[in-house]
């Protein structure tokens, strides 16, 4: 399972255009063909044309700022990895659900417990998932506990920094 995935681009995957800051821009997490996780960034007023060309893992929106302190940098990959966290189960109800996608919820699940942003309340009996309450909006998500080896890590977790 290959893992690279870039960073915001710097043009739209769409058109071409620039994307530059104060823009609202939509990015999208997709398994090509080749079996490669796949990162396309697009200006918000091309989603509704734009078809990704891979089944879609997850996706999320936001607003590319001039960043200029650490805190609003955190604040903002913080930001990303919630709407992503979220964008994975949206993407099951549509009939997304695939391997990765698991993955990224338990890897994501963590992440948001440790920020205190998800409060674990309870685990099934035979431990094949979590229930997980969203603070903000008080909503329980089922998150599956996957077997994450330590190859499986390393190969995510430079992808997710780049992610998030």
């Amino acid at each position: 399972m290959d893992w690279r995935v870039k960073t915001l681009s710097k043009h739209s995957h769409a058109t071409g255009k620039p994307l530059v800051a104060d823009q609202k821009v939509v990015s999208y997490l997709y398994k090509s063909e080749e079996g490669e996780l796949m990162r396309s960034d697009i200006l918000e007023e091309e989603a509704e044309n734009f078809t990704p060309s891979g089944a879609v893992v997850g996706w999320w929106g936001h607003t590319i700022k001039d960043i200029e302190s650490e805190t609003e940098a955190r604040q903002a990959i913080l930001n990303t990895t919630e709407e992503l966290f979220l964008s994975l189960f949206e993407a099951d109800e549509e009939g997304g659900q695939s391997e990765e996608s698991d993955i990224l919820k338990y890897l994501l699940a963590l992440i948001l417990e440790r920020k205190r942003i998800l409060k674990p309340i309870a685990r099934t009996g035979n431990a094949n998932s979590a229930t997980y309450l969203f603070r903000k909006t008080e909503t329980e998500y089922e998150v599956p506990n996957v077997d994450v080896s330590p190859q499986t890590l390393l190969g995510v977790q430079e992808q997710l920094q780049l992610i998030i």
